[in-house]
């Protein structure tokens, strides 16, 4: 396996496991850790998003991923219809879209009957914070 397709998987498998938490058997039920936490709306949130689920544009550069999940109740089974989602993230270069009428790598989505949303969108640049580099990630 080649070096950047080991940080495209590690880096999905990170995401992965902070977006759907950890899941524990206890006297045969499932019960997970769903609760939301108080930093709902992460950093560069910009309002108003609009709604659509392929992100992607003319002469877009970087690698199109889509991104599937989907939102249950407190017990983690039962799915919620209509929830809203959104998500952003920074473009190849590592630059958030945070003034441009287009809302470039930001969308939202209500999620259908059985809870389940989708995007189609692009891996994100990492990003230089100070002297080390920010990986790349989504914020939900």
């Amino acid at each position: 396996m080649n070096r950047n397709k080991f940080l495209a998987l590690t880096s999905m498998s990170a995401f992965s496991i902070s977006v759907l938490g950890k899941v524990t058997k206890e006297r045969g039920d499932f019960v997970g850790d769903c609760d939301t936490t108080n930093d709902i709306l992460g950093s560069f949130y910009r309002a108003d998003a609009p709604t659509r689920y392929d992100m992607t544009f003319e002469n877009l550069t970087g690698t199109v991923v889509e991104l599937k999940g989907k939102v249950c109740q407190s017990d983690c089974v039962t799915p919620i219809e209509n929830a809203l989602v959104e998500i952003w993230h920074r473009d190849m270069e590592g630059v958030y879209d945070n003034e441009t009428k287009y809302f470039r790598h930001r969308a939202k989505c209500l999620t259908n009957e059985k809870g389940e949303y989708y995007f189609k969108t692009i891996l994100p640049g990492k990003y230089l914070n100070g002297r080390l580099y920010c990986p790349a990630h989504i914020h939900f």
